[in-house]
Formats: structure tokens, C-alpha cells, sequence
């Protein structure tokens, strides 16, 4: 049957919207409204917070659990914002939301004390430029979202305040910065790492690639006879990079023994391994000894999972990811902290993130003169540029220019080598 709304002013509204639809011959009866394309009932009205209810609810099904949640952190100051007793009476449902209220919200954010991620043991303080800028750009999708026909919970002719002067722009960066982590600095690195941190920053260190590329990388994908890293969607499409690329990464012989040692006698699972496992302390959960083996153990590992844990193709990803940390695998945080470290014990007096190691050896393959197109192949990015059309690729010529360019950071790894060798 029909519902009349969640309150009595919704129900009155929907009451007299049905009395014309019967009145004029409209009216259809809700296993026919069903069929239609788009919604024709007019807008409900819906308070702020049962709009981001099921905004999260369909995002969480579109996109992930991750994406909803952080979605869901960023509505936490709009909340704040639009559930104050004052606001509140101000703005009471979503389609009450005007210029005023985003020129409000925002000063709202700007003198706005929180905590780091949320955590209550954090020392407060003021909210980042860009995480303002990111809750404003979120409430204004909210909006649009709310807008489209076939959400239908603001009105057409509804005009979305949060526009680009309201929420303000990213700062662009200066071309002319200096690189956060240099070859010289790199070598430095090199000679202060123990043998676990060699062999598993070799890549980070020589080649521009995204750590999740890598740390997910299975030992069936790296070529040694071709020096070669291959990557591309795994398990039917259950597994893949950012932009569902594949792509192949050349790599140079000076790192092979480094990755060898990896991989010792395993003939599959992950190539990069956590310290314990890696140093014979602990034994991984799972062992896998082919692409086979290792698709019908994650399969049985997906039939565990609880109802509705995995609803998209982002959650699939998440989940394989963490069950590689149980074949001995190691994550992208492991790598992060384990980086910071190297830092602080070489007393160095650089400040930057583990990410920056991709944006200094990305620096050195412009100079060394390798073409836009390879690097944005090898370096994960689709090449849908138009010289693409004309121009064959071949990314092992080119990257050679490169490895010619960091001979001593290759080097220095060579003397690490040979200084390990009995």
C-alpha cells in the first residue's frame, strides 16, 4: 500500500499530492510506480542528518566500506554544525540549506577544534585547510546527490550553495620545489639500512611505483629472466591497482639478489614478507604454493565473511589485501612506519612520508630524460594521451636511460650485497 510519510507535516504533504494525482487521473498504483524511470512524487522533506543516512547507505553499497567511512568522518562536522540548537531552528530540513548556511559552516570549520582522525587521546587542535576544504566539497556532494532525479530528495530548481568559491581550491604546488628525498640522501639510506629494509625498500627506492602496487605484488608476477614487474587485476577482477591498469615495470639486475632473497623457496604468495616471517621468527597462517592453490584459499576466505560484509569490488580488494598480510604478506602501514624509522635512526634530519620516495625517483626519471608517455606507463597512469595513438612504447630502452642515471644508488645496493654474501 501507500505510506503517507515519517511525520504528520510529510503525511498532510503527501495526503493533498495524492488527492491530485486522483483528482487529474495520475495516479498510479505503486507496483506500476515501480516501473517508472524516474521518480514523480515530490521531494520529502528530510532532515540533514537522515540525508547523510542515506547518502553513507548507498555509498557504502556503490563504493565500499571504506569510502562510506570516510564520507561518514567528514559529515561528523556538519552534523555538529547543522544540529546546534540555534541551526537547527535556522535550518531544520535539508532543503532549507542556503548560501548563508555554507558561508556559516564554513567559519564553523575554521574555528573548529578537533582531534587527529577522530581519536579521543589526541592532542586538539585547529582543522587543516584541506580537511576543510574536503568537509565542505563532501556536503556539497551530499547536495547533488540529494538533487538528481532519481534520489529525488531536493527539489529541480534547488541551487547548491557549496559552490567553488565556498568550498576554495587545493593549492598548487611549486614546480620548483626541491625533491623531498635526493639520490644522495637515497645512497645515505642504503648504507644505515639492516638486511630486512634493504630488500624490502629496493623497490621503493629505485622505481616510482605506488606502494600497494608492490606490496600486494605476487612472486608469479615479477619476470626475473626478463627483469620485469607485471601488474594487472587478479583473481577474475577480485584484485587490482588504482585505475585498473595493467602495466609492466622494468627493474634493474643490480636488485634482483635483493628480491631473490624475497622470494627464497617459495614458488607463490606475496614477494614482499614481514619482518618475523621473513627472519625465520614466525611462520605465516597460510602458505600457498600456486595461483591455483592460492584463488581457492581466498574463495574459501570470502565464503567466511559475514553477510553484506563484502558488497562491492573496493570491499573485495580490502579483503584480499588483509588475507595477503596472513600468507606473510606485508602492508602499506607496516612499510610507513618501518620508513619513519629508517629516518629517525639515521638522524636525519628530513622530514617527508614514505609516498615521497615515488614523487623523488619519479623527479630523477624526467631527468634523465626518459618520454611522458613511458613514465606515465610505468608509473601506473592510463595513457589515453593522443600521441598514444601514434607513438609505440618501449619502456625497457627508455627506463635503461634511467638506470644509468641512479648507477651509484644501484651501486651502493650492490656493495650491501656483496659485503652479506659468505
Amino acid at each position: 500500500g501507500i505510506t503517507l510519510g515519517s511525520d504528520e507535516r510529510e503525511a498532510e504533504a503527501c495526503l493533498r499530492h495524492l488527492l491530485v494525482e486522483l483528482d487529474t487521473g495520475a495516479f498510479k498504483r505503486p507496483s506500476e510506480r515501480r516501473k517508472d524511470p524516474l521518480k514523480t512524487d515530490p521531494a520529502p522533506r528530510r532532515t540533514i542528518r537522515e540525508a547523510c543516512n542515506e547518502f553513507l547507505v548507498e555509498k557504502r553499497q556503490l563504493r565500499g566500506k571504506k569510502t562510506a567511512a570516510d564520507y561518514q568522518s567528514r559529515f561528523t562536522s556538519l552534523l555538529a554544525f547543522a544540529e546546534d540548537h540555534e541551526n537547527r531552528q535556522r535550518w531544520p530540513y535539508l532543503e532549507d540549506i542556503d548560501r548563508q548556511f555554507a558561508l556559516e559552516f564554513r567559519a564553523f570549520l575554521h574555528q573548529r577544534i578537533t582531534t587527529r582522525n577522530g581519536h579521543s587521546g589526541a592532542i586538539p587542535g585547529p582543522m587543516s585547510a584541506r580537511q576543510i576544504r574536503n568537509v565542505l566539497s563532501c556536503s556539497g556532494t551530499l547536495l547533488n546527490w540529494a538533487k538528481d532525479p532519481q534520489i529525488n530528495l531536493l527539489p529541480a530548481h534547488f541551487m547548491n550553495p557549496f559552490t567553488r568559491d565556498v568550498i576554495g581550491s587545493l593549492p598548487k604546488k611549486d614546480p620548483l620545489r626541491p625533491v623531498v628525498f635526493p639520490l644522495e640522501f637515497r645512497i645515505r639510506l642504503v648504507e644505515h639500512m639492516d638486511w630486512w629494509q634493504l630488500t624490502h625498500f629496493s623497490i621503493a627506492l629505485v622505481l616510482p611505483l605506488r606502494p600497494e602496487d608492490y606490496t600486494g605484488l605476487l612472486i608469479s608476477e615479477v619476470d626475473f629472466e626478463q627483469h620485469m614487474f607485471r601488474f594487472g587485476t587478479r583473481l577474475g577482477g577480485r584484485d587490482f591497482n588504482k585505475g585498473v591498469q595493467e602495466f609492466s615495470a622494468p627493474f634493474p639486475a643490480e636488485i634482483e639478489p635483493l628480491l631473490r632473497t624475497c622470494v627464497g623457496h617459495r614458488s607463490e604468495g606475496p614477494v614482499l614478507q614481514s619482518r618475523p616471517i621473513l627472519e625465520g621468527r614466525r611462520h605465516p597462517q597460510i602458505v600457498v604454493n600456486s595461483q591455483d592453490e592460492l584463488a581457492m584459499l581466498f574463495d574459501r576466505e570470502l565464503s567466511l565473511q559475514p553477510p553484506n560484509e563484502v558488497q562491492t569490488s573496493q570491499d573485495m580488494k580490502r579483503l584480499f589485501r588483509k588475507w595477503l598480510t596472513r600468507c606473510g604478506g606485508v602492508s602499506v602501514n607496516a612499510m610507513s612506519r618501518e620508513f619513519q624509522r629508517i629516518l629517525v635512526e639515521t638522524g636525519s634530519s628530513k622530514s617527508g612520508r614514505f609516498y615521497d620516495l615515488r614523487g623523488s625517483t619519479n623527479t630523477e626519471l624526467e631527468r634523465a630524460g626518459v618520454s611522458h608517455l613511458v613514465q606515465r606507463y610505468v608509473t601506473g597512469h592510463t595513457t589515453d594521451d593522443i600521441l598514444n595513438e601514434y607513438v609505440s612504447l618501449d619502456p625497457r630502452q627508455e627506463m635503461r636511460k634511467y638506470f644509468d642515471a641512479i648507477a651509484p644508488l644501484l651501486e651502493a645496493m650492490s656493495r650491501r650485497i656483496s659485503q652479506r654474501e659468505p
